[in-house]
């Protein structure tokens, strides 16, 4: 958020869930032609597009806490999945010290619910060190597979009717160019507003940011086309500006990402608040609206929206009315998610924090795409690896939704777009935890 750190971040949520409307392997890209002539389309027809789609729904309510507590279902010994990791030693170490770090600063008797089970920070801060240690004696397969057994508890991630897989999908670090001068065609990259506030739990109606009213409620702050036809202008919150209107998006649905400069230097920018209208896929807009076949990959949808002329471009991105507002970070190192932890490539993972907690080790087996460091898709292959809990989304609901954080640069940009596969993802906590929740 995904970043909201990430609370979108990364708006959370990869390009191939949110751009695209079924962004599976096969999925066509983007007629070379313009799938609705310019010159053919009426000048109105996006806004016709806009009034003819459905109201987004509202947020899904909280999990009762009844259910909560059957969505990490126990997994008997004879269950463990074989633990082969397709990923390198040392990127697993860093996760495992940053999320050690993260408990470190936490209370020791901070209470974590897992499922049916309650645990403290001191318990999981011991069941990362212990994971630690097990790893630097056992390698991949059996002999690892048994050392977990007699150690650790497995919990499966499960959804509410009791099925455990759930939807993978992948988020990264965008990079857009950007100026520090404005140009006739470029978008400002605004920061927050000084009246953008964060709404109180329960309080927004369905919105998490926005202003208040002068009868003292709240409303969402102003849509993405309002801020385009130039809510915010006078106010100095012009940051910086970038060419395209959809890389933009991109970066905001990611949740942070590179501004890239004329001369080659970067900058990162990260989340800083939101205008709390609620998301609105502009692929699937536009897939239903005829301007695109249905099946049209994530980059097929990218590569249509900035074949468009400026303002007719930036008109179809505005049928997403949700804004994130940014900040440029002071360092260049990785981004932090949403537990406060910076993100590790393919080891950070993005969940519903309703459902399972931040800041725990687990393990993901699922389907990913493979890409070349140019960013040429090569083809599909299953993987399993330890991951990380340190991320949220708005748009990652539910306990088996997991968005996999792929990094920065070309490949990951294109395995994050093409990665939607179904998967499992399972939780490690060291035995002789504190006891069940009492029903």
């Amino acid at each position: 958020m995904r970043l909201s750190p990430r609370l979108i971040l990364s708006l959370g949520l990869t390009l191939c869930a949110l751009l695209a409307a079924g962004d599976l392997p096969g999925a066509q890209e983007a007629p070379a032609v313009n799938a609705v002539s310019v010159d053919a389309a009426p000048e109105d027809d996006i806004e016709k597009c806009a009034r003819s789609l459905p109201p987004q729904p509202l947020p899904a309510p909280p999990l009762p806490p009844q259910v909560r507590r059957r969505v990490l279902r126990p997994v008997p010994e004879r269950g463990f999945p074989a633990f082969e990791d397709d990923l390198d030693r040392a990127g697993l170490l860093l996760a495992i010290g940053r999320t050690r770090a993260f408990w470190s600063s936490q209370p020791p008797q901070r209470s974590v619910e897992l499922g049916a089970r309650r645990t403290t920070a001191d318990h999981l801060l011991r069941s990362l060190a212990a994971l630690e240690a097990t790893l630097a004696v056992h390698g991949d397969g059996a002999s690892l597979r048994a050392a977990l057994q007699a150690r650790f508890d497995l919990f499966e991630a499960v959804a509410t009717d009791g099925k455990p897989e759930g939807t993978i999908t992948g988020y990264y670090s965008p990079e857009i160019p950007v100026s520090a001068r404005p140009s006739s065609l470029s978008v400002p990259i605004h920061a927050r507003p000084a009246d953008l506030i964060k709404i109180p739990p329960g309080r927004g109606a369905g919105f998490d940011y926005g202003r208040r009213r002068p009868d003292g409620g709240f409303e969402p702050y102003f849509s993405r086309e309002e801020i385009y036809r130039g809510a915010l202008r006078g106010q100095g919150l012009e940051l910086l500006w970038t060419p395209h209107p959809t890389d933009l998006l991109v970066l905001q649905i990611q949740g942070s990402g590179w501004a890239v400069f004329p001369d080659g230097s970067r900058r990162r920018l990260f989340f800083n608040g939101a205008n709390g209208r609620r998301f609105r896929s502009v692929g699937q807009a536009l897939i239903r609206c005829g301007f695109l076949p249905p099946g049209t990959s994530s980059p097929g949808i990218l590569a249509y929206l900035k074949s468009q002329p400026p303002d007719r471009e930036a008109r179809m991105v505005n049928l997403n009315p949700r804004y994130t507002f940014l900040k440029i970070g002071e360092d260049s190192g990785d981004p932090f998610g949403a537990s406060g932890v910076r993100l590790v490539d393919g080891r950070s993972v993005a969940v519903d924090p309703d459902a399972v907690p931040l800041g725990l080790p687990g393990f993901l087996v699922s389907k990913r795409p493979t890409a070349d460091r140019t960013g040429r898709l090569t083809g599909y292959r299953g993987f399993s690896r330890f991951i990380f809990t340190h991320d949220i989304g708005s748009a990652i609901r539910g306990p088996t939704r997991v968005d996999l954080y792929w990094g920065s640069g070309p490949q990951a940009e294109t395995e994050a777009h093409h990665m939607l596969f179904p998967g499992r993802m399972y939780i490690f906590l060291l035995k002789d935890s504190p006891g069940r929740i009492q029903e």
